[in-house]
């Protein structure tokens, strides 16, 4: 198990370890690394840019030990509020603003399913305490596959199978007969 000393912990926010480019870097130099700082943050965006082609390609991605990396789509009735647009019309039309109506996104370029980058800790220990945030150019880039490419990816099964726990049921007691 990688286990990383005090002085190179990563920040938390929120319960969460930020790791960044940097906080490897300095990872790296601590268990011996030789290289300089701008050929590190090179191959380190070398590798981030293979991820990135191979997840927009419709692969998945095995992170060595820590699992797997997809895409997935789902169906979604959530509306979600283009805030641009809603802004916009509420300079043009004030009292839209006092009734508080918005404008929401159509999704009508992907037929109503959302991307997203998923993560399976699979082989990890406590997964409940990693989480996988998608960075700014993955979102653009399967933003652009989805509107402009036409692309599509899996879809992800519906969370609505019949559970296998058993409804809440009193605990047997024996009596016994005295």
């Amino acid at each position: 198990m990688l286990t990383i000393p005090n002085p190179h912990l990563p920040p938390v926010r929120n319960g969460v370890a930020i790791i960044t480019a940097n906080r490897l870097y300095k990872y790296y130099l601590h268990l011996g690394g030789t290289l300089p700082k701008e050929q590190y943050l090179k191959k380190y965006k070398e590798v981030i840019n293979s991820i990135r082609e191979r997840l927009l390609d419709g692969r998945e991605v095995r992170v060595g030990g820590g699992g797997m990396l997809h895409i997935k789509g789902r169906k979604t009735n959530k509306r979600f509020i283009d805030w641009k647009a809603t802004r916009a019309m509420w300079e043009r039309r004030p009292e839209l603003k006092e009734k508080r109506q918005v404008v929401y996104f159509e999704n009508t370029h992907s037929n109503g399913i959302v991307y997203t980058v998923k993560w399976h800790g699979s082989g990890q220990s406590n997964t409940a305490y990693y989480e996988f945030k998608t960075g700014e150019p993955l979102k653009k880039q399967l933003y652009e596959a989805v509107t402009k490419e036409g692309k599509e990816f899996p879809m992800q099964m519906s969370n609505s199978k019949p559970s296998n726990k058993r409804k809440h049921v009193k605990p047997y007691r024996r009596q016994y007969e005295s």
